[in-house]
């Protein structure tokens, strides 16, 4: 009895020594964290990129929400048409023959369409829609 005890302990032990068995056992050990008595060195991964900035102005029946904002440079502003109306922005140097597209000037913007605008420099930008003239805004950059 004791030489059949023997034998099967053997060829587990064969068994468990073959790659596909050790290769199970260190998946195992991750796994469950074990680690044998070896330490793992503690990684933290670091996020090299620089924050995001931005920024969302609401654009409804009653204008803009918030009709003033203040950002710094680089920051993206987003417009989010939540109108049931079209609306076209711009900024109030549009159209100028000295600078034809001013810092930004969109398309037609339907509901729930989106219009994104970096601003790269300083300044303050006033802006109004061509729909509505009475609806203006102002984004001052620093």
């Amino acid at each position: 009895m004791q030489i059949r005890s023997t034998i099967k302990a053997q060829r587990f032990e064969k068994r468990l020594l073959q790659p596909p068995a050790i290769l199970t056992l260190a998946i195992m050990s991750v796994v469950t964290g074990l680690t044998f008595g070896l330490k793992t060195p503690n990684v933290h991964s670091v996020d090299s990129r620089p924050p995001v900035k931005a920024a969302n102005i609401l654009i409804t029946d009653n204008g803009f929400t918030p009709r003033s904002l203040t950002v710094s440079s680089g920051t993206t502003v987003r417009w989010i048409n939540h109108s049931s109306k079209i609306h076209r922005l711009a900024s109030d140097s549009y159209p100028d023959p000295a600078d034809l597209h001013g810092p930004f000037a969109t398309s037609i913007l339907k509901h729930n369409a989106i219009y994104e605008f970096t601003f790269a420099r300083s300044g303050t930008f006033d802006y109004h829609d061509q729909s509505n003239l009475e609806l203006k805004g102002i984004i001052i950059v620093k």
